[in-house]
């Protein structure tokens, strides 16, 4: 399925009401493919939670993405050097990162130390950041940097950088690097169009061990419940092995909290670093179906990257993970590792999310109005309107139903008046739902509220001097202008406000001036909006 996806917004400032409309224009065409790889978002991030990592024991390979906190309890260690020898950075902006994260950071007291490799060889930085660090302090310590609550105690350091030239004033940043609700949300677009994928791969079971002889696709699909997976103690691979043309997906279908006994992979008498190296990027592990807890229990290698987006994983077992790991949360409390396995490879999807929004004018009076079209309906339920706040968390505020057969076309709106006028950005998504209760989201649209800025003018007449109060949403400069009626200009001021309530003066008018009506003229040169007030001499 194919989506085409526009939005248009306008925001238009009167006195007493605020004018905005946002266009979505959904267009849901079915049954058409189109590769590419499920974990784009990832980007280069060994591991990336929507939630907290927390950390027990072990290491981590490569980079981490958090979009929570992350949550030290116990000693562990973030390595630049890996096992496959792949690239153990994201680069952002220019600068590479080994540890991003969306939130804040906590631990446990003890000297419980999260170690982090700075470098890679003697001058590749590998920066680390935070959203915030409140709470915590940062220290340069022998070449490296100390982080902890306060870091100069041992028994409250939580992390400790080795090796790096970052400056403490960088460790904390809220600017965002990585849009970690997006990125989700098309995690699980994907994940539920991988699910919907008709299988191809059928084993051979024989004495628990399950055999998948790969044929020549240009994606394997093997589609298994849960509790079958868990019957098998060993899985072979032969035919044409995992590679960048012929990826395996495998597709669990399991749902609620899943106990998963992961297998030992034999993959025709290959080495395990050899499958780690040379299959590994091409394994994906598909756990779709509303999965809210994964448990890994076993410590055999694990190969391929996970795709749970849903889930909170908790890893019991003590075996390494090969491949890139998407979860909701993700907590290692045992010793093993996570090695590097970048999936690289594309999956023809059966669904896709939204790809493309594009801004044209719409106007309605202080309504967010959206609207979205289909084409081709095939086993849709219903659609869900989402609106959010901080583009984080969503509430459903409408559902409509389709009034379509298989192979219609359909057009439907939703007028929204009820959000928060204390909020200058909204968020909107639509949420497909088809009659398996499989759900694909559209990508997020954006609409800016441009709030009226408050300002109080006296005296009113006036004669030499007009006083005014200026609410700002943040600082800002402004041109203020004195006009009479033919739009002459009288008087002209500079001022910079402050966030906030800000009192301010327009003096030595001239006295010369003549009674009657003039226009107070106030631009705010941030946004260029402008307010005109009337005043009488």
């Amino acid at each position: 399925m194919k989506h085409f996806f526009t939005k248009s917004v306008l925001c238009v400032r009167k006195p007493h009401a605020l004018s905005c409309v946002l266009f979505l224009c959904l267009v849901l065409m079915l049954n058409i493919s189109k590769a590419q790889n499920p974990l784009a978002s990832a980007q280069d991030f060994n591991i990336f939670t929507e939630g907290n990592l927390t950390i027990n024991a072990g290491d981590i390979e490569g980079a981490i993405a958090v979009g929570g906190n992350l949550v030290i309890q116990g000693n562990c260690n973030r390595t630049s050097s890996n096992a496959t020898g792949k690239q153990s950075y994201v680069t952002i902006g220019g600068i590479k990162y080994a540890v991003l994260v969306g939130g804040g950071l906590s631990g446990v007291n003890g000297g419980k130390l999260f170690t982090i490799d700075g470098k890679a060889g003697a001058t590749d930085d590998h920066f680390v950041r935070f959203n915030t660090l409140s709470g915590s302090t940062t220290i340069t310590n022998s070449g490296g940097i100390d982080i902890g609550s306060p870091a100069t105690n041992n028994l409250n350091r939580y992390i400790r950088i080795n090796s790096t030239s970052q400056a403490t004033s960088t460790i904390e940043n809220t600017a965002s690097l990585i849009n970690f609700a997006a990125a989700f949300a098309d995690f699980r677009s994907k994940s539920n169009a991988m699910g919907l994928k008709v299988g191809n791969v059928t084993p051979t079971v024989s004495g628990g061990q399950a055999t998948l002889n790969l044929g020549n696709n240009t994606n394997n699909v093997w589609n298994i419940s849960g509790t079958t997976l868990n019957s098998y103690n060993q899985i072979n691979l032969t035919g044409i092995l995992p590679s960048a043309t012929n990826p395996l997906v495998i597709n669990v279908n399991a749902t609620g909290t899943y106990n998963w006994s992961n297998l030992k992979f034999i993959i025709a008498g290959e080495s395990d670093n050899f499958i780690e190296v040379n299959r590994a990027p091409y394994i994906i592990w598909n756990f779709y179906n509303n999965i809210s807890a994964l448990n890994i229990l076993n410590s055999n290698l694990l190969i391929g990257s996970i795709l749970a987006p849903d889930a909170n994983i908790t890893n019991n077992g003590s075996g390494n993970i090969t491949g890139q790991v998407i979860a909701r949360t993700y907590t290692k409390p045992w010793a093993g590792e996570l090695h590097i396995a970048k999936f690289s490879a594309n999956i023809s999807l059966g669904v896709l999310a939204a790809q493309e929004i594009n801004i044209a004018p719409v106007l309605n009076n202080n309504i967010v109005t959206v609207n979205w079209q289909t084409i081709n309906e095939n086993n849709t339920s219903y659609f869900e309107v989402e609106r959010s706040y901080n583009n984080n968390s969503f509430e459903t505020i409408y559902r409509a139903y389709t009034f379509v057969a298989n192979g219609g076309n359909g057009t439907y709106h939703f007028n929204d008046n009820t959000f928060a006028n204390t909020s200058n950005t909204l968020f909107y998504r639509i949420k497909m739902v088809d009659q398996n209760g499989r759900a694909t989201y559209s990508k997020t649209a954006t609409v800016k509220i441009a709030q009226q800025t408050q300002i109080t003018v006296w005296p009113n007449p006036f004669v030499s001097t007009v006083s005014f109060t200026y609410t700002a949403l943040q600082t800002s400069a402004l041109n203020v202008r004195l006009l009479d009626v033919s739009g002459k200009q009288i008087k002209t001021g500079q001022y910079t406000v402050s966030k906030g309530t800000n009192s301010l003066s327009f003096t030595d008018i001239p006295a010369s001036i003549a009674p009657g009506l003039y226009l107070l003229e106030i631009t705010n040169v941030n946004d260029s909006q402008k307010q005109i007030l009337r005043l009488m001499k």
